[in-house]
């Protein structure tokens, strides 16, 4: 139980094979001392816990309050009141996301109640905006100290604030993904939900938390670039602003034509190969609404005519909707429609499903979370 728990918070950092507690030789008057020791699974080796760092005697304290003491008394852990001060003392950032996941787990499990100061903007990432979570700043007053609830993102940003946590500090999302328009981001993101559930995968991932998208409009993407070693070009660098880059691009190949992807697509995904970390989708198809089951789109114009995988939407709906003039399809409202009837069945088009077990497991790198 505790082991395992100690794995599941270390994983990267250490693995141990168990845990013992042995009495020593060396005497404190009358006493033996004792000590734990921990085996290490790759190098089959033990060590004293008395020689670790902190970090690991705090990880391992926390677990037995959280898992030995309710244990060794008999009691049910909803029963207790959990405190712990500064966690995050002697603990790396992504040390720090793991201890902070498994009490979050740990709370909503055993419906806990659980206590944490902090200092910390990585326990401020981990658990604002949670669900039953709150969370509470306590600020010197003129006779004593006075405490309030935070329950704004504005009063959010006062907290970083009072802690001297810059912008850069705080602000910058774990990872963007680049996208052409709003309505690329529904569909992703009712394809990752559905990859996660389907795959039973873990963690999960959540847009907000664990990454972000921003747009880069179309044929402004010229005006980009991921290169690390030229950025004399005038360009706006994509690694400026976050190291952790997927980029999705339409590939606008028309079936029936020699027309191939365009160079600012192939050099964006030439440049994006240089960083382990990011990630270039250039759509099989042309446009990303291909993606979606010919089915659904037929059901939703009471259509008989499909979308092949290389037609232009604009023009599929244009012809479907029997249009005189040149329109442009509502992109955004078609897709909030669409994706309500996307389900697992009907989902993987085209080897979809390889694509965004890519971009997902590129997000949980950049949480420093191995997926499984």
């Amino acid at each position: 139980m505790l082991l395992e728990a100690l794995n599941e918070i270390m994983k990267t950092d250490g693995e141990f094979a168990d845990i013992h507690v042995l009495q020593l030789e060396k005497k404190v008057g009358d006493q033996h001392l004792w000590e734990v020791f921990l085996e290490e699974k790759s190098q089959s080796r033990r060590f004293a816990l008395s020689g670790c760092g902190s970090g690991l005697k705090t990880i391992i304290l926390t677990l037995l309050n959280l898992l030995v003491v309710p244990y060794v008394e008999k009691e049910a852990k909803k029963s207790y009141v959990f405190a712990f001060e500064e966690l995050e003392n002697n603990l790396h950032p992504a040390l720090q996301r793991r201890l902070f996941k498994y009490i979050e787990n740990f709370a909503s499990k055993n419906n806990a109640v659980i206590f944490i100061t902090t200092h910390s903007n990585v326990a401020i990432n981990a658990f604002y905006g949670k669900p039953d979570t709150a969370f509470y700043q306590v600020t010197r007053a003129s006779e004593g100290s006075c405490i309030a609830r935070v329950s704004e993102p504005t009063s959010a940003v006062n907290v970083l604030n009072d802690l001297g946590v810059r912008a850069a500090d705080i602000l910058q999302t774990n990872g963007v993904i680049w996208v052409e328009g709003p309505s690329d981001r529904i569909y992703i993101e009712r394809w990752l939900q559905i990859y996660q559930e389907t795959e039973n995968v873990k963690p999960r991932v959540r847009e907000g938390f664990d990454y972000q998208y921003l747009y880069y409009g179309g044929r402004l993407l010229a005006h980009y670039s991921a290169d690390l070693e030229n950025t004399a070009q005038g360009l706006i660098e994509i690694f400026k602003i976050n190291t952790n880059a997927i980029v999705v691009m339409d590939s606008d190949c028309i079936e029936g034509t020699k027309k191939d992807v365009n160079a600012t697509k192939k050099r964006i995904r030439d440049e994006l190969q240089s960083s382990s970390t990011s990630y270039c989708w250039i759509t099989s198809t042309k446009e990303i609404e291909n993606f979606v089951a010919p089915e659904l789109w037929q059901e939703e114009f009471n259509t008989k005519v499909a979308l092949d995988p290389k037609e232009s939407f604009n023009k599929y709906y244009q012809e479907v909707n029997k249009k005189r003039k040149p329109t442009t399809p509502p992109k955004v409202e078609l897709a909030h429609k669409i994706i309500e009837k996307i389900t697992s069945q009907n989902w993987n088009q085209h080897g979809l499903k390889n694509v965004i077990a890519d971009i997902y497991k590129h997000i949980c790198i950049w949480n420093a979370e191995p997926s499984v």
